[in-house]
């Protein structure tokens, strides 16, 4: 699954402090926000990941 894939599983899955993001902050800049913290969550979980194969490997 691709970095794009992971990323709209994230906001697929709208967890509560990115659904606010969005909710909150009006018009693009709420849009743009909500963006980027899926991004950086969805990069957080593959570098744990990553790590954690490299460890159990």
């Amino acid at each position: 699954m691709g970095g794009v894939g992971r990323v709209q599983l994230v906001q697929a899955l709208a967890m509560q402090p990115i659904r606010e993001a969005d909710h909150r902050i009006p018009g693009g800049l709420g849009i743009m926000l909500d963006d980027a913290l899926a991004a950086a969550f969805a990069a957080a979980v593959v570098s744990s990941l990553w790590k954690l194969s490299v460890f159990l490997h």
